[in-house]
């Protein structure tokens, strides 16, 4: 099943990266890695190998997250720094 994680902010851009948003297709879990990147000023994905390595939603840290909930996740891997708000990330 893929996964979908809308970004509103983007708290650090080196690795690790820190992006606040809501998952928009779900579930996301620890150890799940996105590989696109939908900038939303440009038409077409880039490729992007993040993986999540923590969840953090209401300031507890949880193993997975579902469609519609808002969190914090940490991602490690290649693409932080093509990161920006209203970036869509896809699994």
């Amino acid at each position: 099943m893929s996964g979908q994680f809308g970004v509103y902010a983007v708290e650090r851009i080196s690795d690790p990266t820190i992006v606040t948003g809501r998952c928009h297709e779900g579930p996301l879990g620890l150890g799940d890695a996105f590989i696109r990147h939908q900038h939303p000023d440009e038409r077409g994905q880039t490729e992007i190998h993040l993986t999540i390595t923590k969840i953090e939603m209401y300031r507890l840290n949880v193993q997975q997250l579902d469609r519609g909930v808002t969190a914090q996740l940490t991602l490690t891997g290649d693409g932080g720094p093509t990161l920006v708000p209203d970036s869509v990330l896809d699994t």
